[in-house]
């Protein structure tokens, strides 16, 4: 429980950070507007500017990096791959099946896909699992890449399939490809694959970069809410998006492992799946014009409920 309080009070604190930050700029004081005069704070905000640089340059290098560290010809449990590969594609369908079922508006629809799936695996998986499963980071590392690669894929084409409509897939494929971060997956499978080292110094640059990927996303979250401070518009889909990622995806996760598996050997990408909503969510909310309040709201919801919901589940596993 500790290590869970540790992993998430952080990422309450960068919110904190950017509400602050955000606020200040809101006061319009002489001062700040001398500073944004002369272009050493954004006019309009932090929101904006830090999106921009976590989707291009911090988050491309969070995933090149993990990729990276840990070559995926490394030898790992098949039944690890397999239950990973297994597990997220039977969700993914089963909540593509749902939106096609209730006719979910597309917007919406587009959110449940990406915030369905893609967990806090990193920021807040990586150290939690690494802290109660001792010599797990090499295999916790294989698990976030899979994770990332479905993702930026998979999850990707689907929301440019269905926010597009009827398009070509030549028209989706161009869009997939000027994608950022399916492009550092891309080259991080590749050169995972292909054993290619890149020079320590270059290595380490990423590294230093991917660290700023999550505070940057989340002190843009604080500013976003410091600037559109409001109830939720829509709270039964905040509680939606949070009842999908916290139970529906860790519920599917269970039953497959329980059904097909040896629970004892696919632990970890069991426990990947209980994670919160990911903050990389609020900073593709941008790019994809979905809802930014439902997504923030989402994440701060899910996050503080996976005290008691990652909790649960680490001891029915372990």
């Amino acid at each position: 429980m500790q290590q869970i309080i540790y992993s998430i009070l952080p990422i309450f604190l960068l919110i904190v950070l950017g509400f602050i930050a955000q606020k200040v700029i809101n006061l319009r004081h002489p001062i700040v507007t001398f500073f944004s005069k002369k272009g050493i704070i954004p006019q309009n905000g932090w929101t904006d500017v830090l999106n921009q640089y976590a989707l291009y340059i911090a988050l491309p290098s969070l995933i090149l990096y993990s990729l990276l560290s840990t070559p995926l010809n490394n030898a790992i449990s098949n039944q690890i791959i397999s239950f990973t590969l297994i597990s997220s594609f039977v969700f993914i369908a089963l909540l593509f099946l749902v939106i096609k079922l209730f006719n979910i508006k597309k917007q919406f629809a587009s959110t449940l896909l990406l915030c369905g799936y893609l967990g806090n695996i990193a920021y807040i998986g990586f150290p939690y699992l690494s802290a109660i499963i001792k010599g797990s980071e090499p295999t916790i590392s294989i698990i976030i890449g899979i994770h990332i690669t479905i993702s930026f894929t998979f999850i990707l084409y689907l929301l440019e399939k269905h926010l597009a409509g009827n398009v070509s897939p030549l028209h989706i494929f161009k869009k997939l490809i000027a994608q950022p971060l399916l492009i550092a997956v891309v080259v991080g499978v590749l050169f995972s694959i292909t054993n290619f080292s890149l020079h320590p110094v270059i290595l380490e640059t990423i590294n230093m970069i991917a660290k700023s990927a999550s505070p940057t996303v989340l002190i843009a979250l604080g500013a976003f809410f410091a600037k559109s401070w409001s109830a939720p518009k829509h709270p039964f889909q905040v509680v939606l998006l949070t009842f999908v990622k916290l139970l529906a995806f860790p519920l599917v996760s269970f039953f497959i492992a329980y059904g097909w598996y040896d629970i004892s050997k696919v632990t970890l990408p069991l426990l990947e799946s209980t994670m919160p909503i990911a903050i990389t969510s609020f900073a593709l909310s941008h790019r994809y014009h979905l809802d930014k309040q439902t997504i923030g709201y989402a994440i701060i919801l899910s996050t503080i409920l996976s005290f008691v919901t990652i909790t649960v589940f680490s001891g029915i596993v372990l």
